[in-house]
């Protein structure tokens, strides 16, 4: 394998839940010996206490926490205020867009903050793919009629894999473009729905 990457995108609110996270997969996947960066914001509530800092750089041997601002990402952040339509949630995502700038490595796999890993996934850092995440699963939650348009249209982006291939600057400014279209939703199979699941439609 070349080298391998973990990104997440972390605030206090999450730093727990990305803690269990990460410990979860390093207890289960021992092989392990890559890079871990977290992301966290500093924008107004989106950054880590020097506390929650500390417990996630005691987890591994190889993390970096680095400090990210809405404003290093063009004009993403002010480009989907409007789309968000008062939805919750999509702030952070913009922050995984760093994820494209980590070049130099074979792939880089993206974990939020909230998952329980509970067995050896190396399958996944060993597979030849510039782009992988798994498909929305039916869940009787959401089983309202904007989740039922969206089950298997849809990836989820609780986990993704991405290749080298894309681990560059053009992505991002890509997304900047077509998200300065202001068209992208209409144009969608699935358009959004008012923020119900906006890192979905991000």
């Amino acid at each position: 394998m070349g080298r391998q990457c973990i990104f997440m995108v972390v605030n206090n609110a999450f730093a727990l839940g990305a803690a269990i996270t990460l410990y979860s997969f390093l207890k289960n996947n021992p092989w392990y010996d890559g890079d871990i960066i977290i992301g966290c914001g500093v924008d107004e509530g989106m950054g880590l206490t020097e506390e929650n800092r500390e417990m996630l750089l005691n987890l591994y041997h190889s993390i970096t926490i680095v400090e990210l601002s809405f404003k290093d990402f063009y004009d993403i952040y002010d480009n989907l205020v409007p789309i968000a339509q008062g939805g919750t949630g999509f702030e952070m995502t913009v922050y995984k867009f760093h994820l494209f700038r980590l070049s130099g490595y074979e792939r880089v796999v993206v974990f939020d903050a909230d998952m329980l890993i509970i067995g050896d996934i190396k399958e996944i850092f060993e597979k030849s793919i510039e782009f992988g995440a798994l498909y929305e699963v039916k869940n009787e939650d959401f089983s309202n009629d904007v989740y039922k348009l969206r089950e298997n249209e849809y990836f989820n982006v609780g986990i993704m894999v991405i290749g080298e291939k894309y681990l560059n600057e053009d992505v991002i400014l890509e997304c900047d473009k077509i998200l300065n279209n202001g068209k992208i939703f209409e144009d969608s199979k699935i358009p959004h729905h008012k923020g119900l699941y906006p890192e979905q439609d991000i």
